[in-house]
């Protein structure tokens, strides 16, 4: 079943590429899988029909190369399999693969074992290997290892189509990406053409020779060596893409949230390369997938089979692994459940704090706490806590949230400001009291504004109550509310003025 990759897979929107070409009618009757659940999404034609598609404007071909048979060609290349496709598949990233015979970094290319054709790379090209990510020193100090231990570096390499099909004799191929890829793949090009691209020769074999990247690739039909396939136009093609809900495996279909049936024949070709640890290479992978409480996305095109529901026999597919569903929570905290290790918060969110959730905090600021504990503790003692972050919904009613990331942070009690003549003092209390009837307490973390060699300013609770029996002084702050009636403040910061 794992016949081939999708290409162009940018993204699930647009996966395949493929615009769905709708026949007149439904499907037509023998069209179908047959008992051993071939599909016949291709049809062999012949070269005079290959060459009639050709002729009607530029077209896609998948040449998959064969392996064995070279002695008859010039080039070394002879073509296992040529399959024509939609006209769709233009607008898909042209490719190759091969296996790599020599590297050149400084100069900026690799040399592959098909007829010494040249892959160039620059700056802008991106290296990958399975599902990670690599940059070009890491691709080439890779490859260059397996070429010196005599081992194989199997590569695919991609590139934007050009608008018009490549001239024959130019051998250039610069890749926008390349992947190291399974050495079980066989050699193939991907790549637009056109008539120019098409030789027929008069006395075969072979029978002809298509001409791409400054090489002819041999087509023999006539002793058997290569078949030449073209994507049928009698089968109505409908892209399908969404979430999967469920698979049954030994049906092999698999039924997309939007209530779509999609089957997986032996024809059917997976987007999967081994070592990618976000697509899934079979429906066996994707059912323990889900039964593991992970979500799985799918898209592809296919063969129309039914309508209701709309069951599609799948052409190509990809299977990727979704993120998880990420939501934002902030709020003040409510409560703490330290032996269940969550916070609600007074928006009824309950996070949940696990081992990998990551608290972040500000080690210069004593504001932020690093535990649940803390938390707890904070708020035992009075103080307020607000909580902010993202994480994974686990649970709607009340939503539940797993933290991936957390911040807590204490948040003082709201400030009030106050003024007025001051008519009482009590330096032992650490409190003044004024004409309103408001009691303001100075703590020793209240900050006296006070200047050296200002006559009107005082310095301290002490300076006020001597000169309180001879003077008018007057005070302005702001502080914390301690209580309501009479108010009663905890000075953040003072002044007091004769």
């Amino acid at each position: 079943m794992n016949g081939g990759n999708v290409r162009k897979v940018a993204s699930l929107a647009g996966l395949l590429g493929l615009a769905a070409t709708v026949a007149a009618c439904d499907i037509l009757p023998g069209t179908g899988p047959n008992e051993s659940d071939q599909y016949q999404f291709f049809s062999e034609v012949t070269l005079p029909e290959f060459e009639q598609l050709v002729q009607e404007g530029s077209a896609r071909v998948e040449i998959v190369l064969s392996t064995e048979i070279t002695a008859f060609s010039t080039d070394g290349l002879v073509a296992h399999e040529v399959e024509v496709r939609g006209e769709a598949a233009l607008e898909d990233e042209e490719e190759i693969v091969g296996r790599v015979a020599e590297l050149y970094p400084e100069e900026g290319y690799l040399m592959l074992e098909l007829a010494n054709m040249r892959v160039g790379f620059s700056e802008e090209t991106t290296f990958r290997k399975g599902d990670t990510e690599w940059g070009r020193e890491q691709f080439v100090g890779h490859v260059t290892e397996l070429l010196a231990l005599d081992e194989t570096a199997t590569i695919k390499a991609e590139r934007a189509p050009r608008d018009l099909p490549q001239d024959p004799n130019d051998s250039t191929f610069a890749a926008l990406r390349i992947s190291l890829i399974s050495a079980e793949h066989a050699p193939k090009i991907d790549i637009n053409i056109d008539l120019d691209n098409l030789l027929i020769n008069d006395s075969p074999p072979p029978d002809g020779w298509v001409h791409t990247l400054s090489r002819r690739i041999e087509l023999r039909m006539s002793d058997g060596i290569t078949t030449l396939h073209a994507e049928r136009d009698d089968l109505e093609k409908k892209e399908f893409e969404g979430k999967v809900n469920s698979v049954n495996t030994t049906a092999g279909t698999f039924q997309l949230a939007d209530g779509t049936v999609v089957r997986i024949v032996d024809d059917t070709k997976f987007a999967y390369e081994t070592g990618d640890e976000h697509r899934l290479g079979s429906l066996e992978d994707v059912a323990a997938t889900l039964e593991a409480g992970r979500q799985v996305v799918s898209a592809g095109y296919g063969a129309v089979e039914g309508r209701e529901p709309l069951t599609i026999a799948a052409m190509h597919v990809v299977f990727e692994i979704a993120d998880p569903a990420m939501e934002d929570y902030e709020g003040a905290v409510a409560s703490v459940d330290e032996m269940a290790g969550t916070v609600t918060l007074e928006n009824g969110i309950v996070v949940r704090i696990a081992d990998d959730t990551e608290i972040k905090q500000n080690p210069e600021d004593d504001r932020y706490l690093t535990s649940v504990g803390a938390v707890a503790e904070a708020l035992n003692a009075g103080e307020t806590v607000v909580a902010w972050g993202e994480g994974v919904v686990e649970g709607e009613e009340p939503l539940t949230i797993r933290a991936v990331c957390a911040v807590f942070k204490l948040v003082p009690p709201p400030a009030e400001g106050f003024e007025g003549e001051i008519t009482a003092v009590d330096p032992d209390a650490g409190s003044v009291t004024l004409s309103n009837g408001t009691v303001v307490h100075v703590t020793d973390a209240t900050v006296i504004k006070f200047e050296e060699g200002d006559t009107h300013r005082l310095p301290s609770l002490q300076a006020v109550a001597d000169v309180l029996s001879t003077n008018t002084v007057y005070t302005a702050g702001e502080g914390v509310i301690k209580q309501e009636d009479p108010l009663e403040l905890e000075a953040l910061h003072i002044v007091f003025e004769i």
